[in-house]
């Protein structure tokens, strides 16, 4: 009866939109946040690592890419889910050289319409888990669609975008031409690239860059920050935009970026700070561009009033990503979202991002729901 109970709650607060958390049995996150969200028939699986439910890690890249992908099967079928509806991945390695492993897995694991993915090198992890995948799923009707770049070619097994409901997921985007698989040597060339391949992706689905929601940017050291700020937020200023510097990226390239796009632009909404883009919003979904802070608090009250101006709060996130300048700071970011956050707690990724050179001690950005 109290299982019954349970499922008709659960039932009810879907059906009026509100925030379902979901954990797989067995589950114990290693801090304050939710394995699976649901909200507005959208699923987002918190970062899981290569080990399983005892705490041992297999011993080859192939073997720890399909755990972390089982462990999303877990929370993924938890909230009667598939993994059919899984749209967008994001997998996290602190070894590059292991990006061939886990283009051999995904095709194992999604036979049908491979999903949008983006993948870069960090430094550390939780647990130390040398790989971490997070998702994203959507139940909706029609199903969602993978689009496709006409005379495109790519070594990855991946989709350049999926349409689901009522946005558009963009798989990582590098600096490089995949089709003559040459990568410029300047990074104002792989700038280029990315832009132009961004119109291609955004075109295919019969939208503009005006209908970008965020974009995710990722940098290596090699290329300057402000560079890449300008570049993009000239090219896209209507988009809450996260630059964030990572260990490495896929065939060594410079830049890459990966973002969200509402089908629908007259359900976009945006807010604005001294001329750049904090959040956007698509109907009842706010995707936050990322804060830096010295701590955790600081970087979450930003994001906190970022969000207020949009009528929403903390209490509404539905998923965050933290990059940690030390991996070492974990126990104490957990401390501090006990207190910012309460159940249900959003859904949550981890990383240190780069070994040194951040200036502030956590990056933090968000999707929250608009109740």
């Amino acid at each position: 009866m109290k299982r019954l109970l349970a499922l008709l709650l659960a039932l009810a607060m879907h059906l009026a939109g509100q925030r379902e958390m979901v954990f797989p049995p067995g589950s114990n996150p290693i801090g304050p946040f939710s394995p699976g969200i649901i909200f507005d028939g959208v699923l987002y699986v918190s970062g899981q690592g290569a080990r399983d439910a005892q705490g041992n890690l297999p011993p080859t890249a192939e073997a720890q890419t399909r755990q972390c992908l089982d462990n999303i099967r877990a929370v993924v079928e938890s909230a009667k889910f598939s993994m059919a509806n899984i749209v967008y991945t994001h997998t996290y390695l602190t070894n590059m050289e292991d990006y061939a492993a886990v283009n051999k897995i995904y095709p194992e694991v999604f036979p049908g319409m491979l999903p949008a993915r983006s993948t870069m090198g960090v430094a550390r992890m939780p647990l130390d888990t040398p790989v971490e995948i997070s998702a994203i799923a959507v139940r909706a009707s029609p199903l969602p669609k993978a689009i496709t770049l006409p005379n495109a070619k790519s070594p990855v097994p991946i989709s350049p975008g999926i349409i689901a409901a009522d946005r558009l997921f963009l798989s990582g985007i590098l600096g490089r031409d995949a089709e003559a698989n040459t990568t410029p040597t300047t990074g104002t060339a792989q700038i280029d690239m990315c832009l132009s391949r961004i119109a291609r992706v955004l075109a295919a689905a019969e939208i503009s860059g005006t209908h970008l929601l965020h974009l995710n940017v990722y940098r290596t050291s090699q290329l300057p920050a402000s560079e890449v700020q300008g570049r993009f937020r000239t090219a896209f200023p209507e988009t809450a935009i996260s630059v964030i510097e990572v260990a490495a990226l896929p065939f060594g390239v410079k830049v890459g970026v990966t973002g969200v796009a509402a089908m629908r632009l007259e359900s976009k909404r945006i807010q604005k700070q001294n001329g750049h883009v904090l959040c956007a919003s698509m109907g009842r979904t706010i995707y936050c561009a990322s804060q830096a802070a010295d701590t955790a608090g600081e970087a979450l009250r930003s994001l906190g009033e970022a969000l207020q101006a949009m009528g929403s709060s903390l209490k509404n996130a539905l998923a965050t990503n933290v990059y940690l300048n030390d991996i070492g700071t974990f126990p104490n970011m957990n401390a501090i979202y006990a207190l910012q956050f309460a159940k249900p707690y959003p859904t949550r990724t981890t990383v240190q991002p780069q070994a040194t050179g951040f200036t502030k001690g956590v990056t933090v950005s968000l999707v929250a729901a608009k109740l």
